[in-house]
């Protein structure tokens, strides 16, 4: 009786579904004429931040040394930006990216700090 009421409970958890989406990603560094992107290799803040008037949370993350980051966000669309702490005033930004999140699916999104 007592392994049947176990298993009944474990199933339940199983049953329920993820409330968020997956967001993953890294951040490069694109220069020169014909730009092959490399990861920012220094310390890099992203933020996912609420389109829409709901910015009233920002999920924040820092990316690994190999410039790779990784969010589990509620569903809606967000505005993902990334500054990387250089010798700049402010650090470099990269350009933002809009990406839609989805309970239950992985999206990836790249960010890319353009140099000239």
């Amino acid at each position: 009786m007592l392994l049947s009421c176990l298993l009944v409970s474990c199933a339940k958890g199983l049953d329920t579904p993820a409330r968020n989406g997956h967001v993953v990603g890294c951040v490069f560094v694109r220069s020169g004429i014909n730009p092959t992107p490399s990861p920012v290799g220094v310390n890099t803040r992203v933020l996912a931040t609420p389109t829409g008037g709901r910015a009233s949370q920002v999920w924040a993350t820092e990316a690994g040394r190999d410039g790779c980051f990784a969010f589990d966000l509620p569903p809606g669309t967000y505005e993902l930006t990334a500054t990387a702490d250089t010798q700049n005033p402010g650090g470099d930004q990269a350009t933002p990216e809009d990406v839609t999140v989805r309970v239950g699916i992985e999206i990836r999104a790249d960010l890319y700090i353009n140099y000239p």
